[in-house]
Parts: C-alpha cells; structure tokens; sequence
C-alpha cells in the first residue's frame, strides 16, 4: 500500500476496501523507507493443480501502481518470499525493474516472462469543452453534436460531495440502471455481485466525504434515467462505470453522459480523464489514447508451464470463437 499514491489503484481508500470485502488469500505489507506495497498470498488452482500465488493487493482493476525506479527496492524482499508464483499485472514499461527481476528469478531457480495486458485508454480533455470537441474531424463534430441535440430534452447535473442519504439513493439508482443496460445487452457486471456492490459502495462512500466522487446525472422529467459514477484522484477523472435506461438508447444516452463528464472536466481544471480498460473503438471514438500494460510472471518451472498453457488455450479459444 502506498501512501499519497498517484494512483487510485493504489490509494489507501481503493486498498483497505479491497480488504474488507474482496481479499482471498492474506495481505502482506513490506516497506521501503517511507513507501509501503501491499501486497496479497492467495491460492489459485490451474488446471488439475493448486499453487500459491504473491500478486499486488487488489491488483485485478489496478495498473501502475507499482514500477518505477525506486521499485526496485522492493524486489528483493518480494523474492523471498515463499510462493510458487510472482504474478504482478498492470504495470508501466521499466526495462530496468523487469532486468532485476529477470536476475533474481535465475538466482532463486524461478522462469521469468513479460507478459502483454489489456490497455486502458486515457484521453486529455484540454482547458475547454470547445477545444476538445475541435479536436475531432468533421464527421466526429457533427456526431457529438447531433447526439447532445437528440438527448436536449434530458436534464443534466453534477453531484458532487452529496448527503449520506443523498449518496445512498444516488448509488442505488447508479447500480439499478447500470444493470438495466448491462443485462439488456445479455451481458453480466460486477455489480451482479454482492461483494462487488459492497466493495464499490464503500469506496465511493469514502470518496464522497472527501468531494472525490462524481455523479454525472441525467434526468427525464424529474426522474433519473441515467448515471455516470466517477472518482477523482490526483487530478484523474476515473470513469468507473454507468448506467441508463434501455429505451434511451436511441438517443445515444452512453455518449451524453460521457461527453457531459468531459465538459465537467473541462470546467474544473482536471487534466486527464481515464476510462480504464476494454472497449477500444468505444473509447477511442472519444479521442482515448491507449496506455500499455505489462504483467511480469516469476514462476517455479511446472507453475509456469501451466500458467503459459491456460493463457495459449486462452488465445487459441478466442481465436475460433
């Protein structure tokens, strides 16, 4: 766990959260000066075998929380540790921290691989919503265009360090209808799960005490039929998820609460607006660049095997699917 981390992944709030309602194994914490990386021993069964894994603590939605330079301070005690498997996901280019992770996997009798992850996509809105939508080429203008015209009829607002009743009924009606558009599409989401609805309630209720959370709203009549949840951090607008009524999916609802949290964006001075990852020509139609991920694996020699033969069956399904 790092203090005043740069990243939300990281932070206190996203980490003891992700203890409370999500762990599987045990924490570990180990430090560094001043810094401290949490991290988690879990169980995980690979085919026909179990192994015991040391992965980043609540590293299954983090990236970068780990990986600069002074990080390799920490890769010593990492590798004494006593597992079948150092798994570390989402992390930035560090030839350097991978080069001293490579050197202690050969002196601890581990295989070692650089591993490609799924890239989340990052866009920087600029001073103005004027100048981010002059950004694009015609055709991309006319399109935001027509789809906040279409959708005028629809109220909009921002909710911003709410009441705990306010956040209550906010957050119930966020959850309610993104699982109205989720499951509409035949699709599933986190938030069919109890842990998950629990875990995402606490964050953002910690969130909204400290005027971190966003509620991009969009209301018909009074009533609320669509709901963008963001959370803010370090001059990050994280676009966590949302949700809308089906039927308004005709008037492109997904791309005006989007394109509202941009415009919120733009008028409150907050540089980066980052919309995680998965759905690549989504958020690249919003102008989203994508940012690589690595994972690096240390693995004893029969726990590697395994673990490369889920990912190329893996590949291989997906390829004929």
């Amino acid at each position: 766990m790092f203090e005043n981390s740069e990243n939300l992944f990281a932070s206190k709030n996203w980490l003891s959260c992700w203890e409370k309602h999500c762990l599987i194994g045990k924490t570990k914490t180990i430090n560094f000066g001043e810094k401290k990386l949490g991290l988690e021993l879990l169980e995980r069964k690979i085919g026909f075998a179990g192994f015991s894994f040391l992965e980043l603590l609540g590293q299954q939605y983090g990236y970068g929380q780990f990986g600069s330079n002074e990080d390799k301070n920490f890769l010593p005690e990492i590798f004494s540790q006593k597992t079948d498997c150092i798994y570390f996901k989402h992390l930035p280019e560090n030839e350097p921290l991978f080069k001293e992770a490579k050197n202690l996997s050969k002196k601890n009798g581990l295989m070692f691989s650089i591993l490609k992850e799924e890239p989340c996509f990052v866009l920087k809105p600029g001073k103005s919503f004027e100048q981010y939508i002059g950004s694009f080429n015609r055709e991309r203008r006319k399109k935001f265009k027509r789809d906040l015209k279409k959708a005028s009829f629809l109220e909009p607002s921002v909710v911003l360090g709410c009441s705990d009743k306010e956040f209550s009924s906010l957050f119930n009606g966020f959850v309610e209808l993104h699982l109205l558009s989720v499951h509409a599409k035949g699709q599933g989401s986190v938030f069919d799960f109890k842990k998950y609805r629990e875990f995402f309630k606490d964050v953002f209720f910690n969130a909204n005490k400290q005027n971190n959370l966003v509620f991009v709203c969009l209301k018909d009549q009074g009533k609320l039929v669509g709901v963008l949840a963001g959370l803010i951090h370090k001059n990050t607008f994280y676009f966590m998820n949302m949700g809308y009524k089906p039927k308004l999916k005709n008037v492109s609802i997904g791309n005006v609460l989007v394109l509202n949290s941009i415009l919120y964006c733009c008028e409150n001075g907050i540089e980066t607006f980052d919309m995680l990852a998965g759905g690549k020509a989504y958020k690249t139609s919003f102008g989203a660049k994508e940012v690589l991920g690595n994972s690096f694996l240390a693995a004893k020699p029969f726990c590697f095997a395994m673990i490369s033969l889920k990912r190329l069956a893996k590949r291989f399904l997906g390829a004929i699917s």
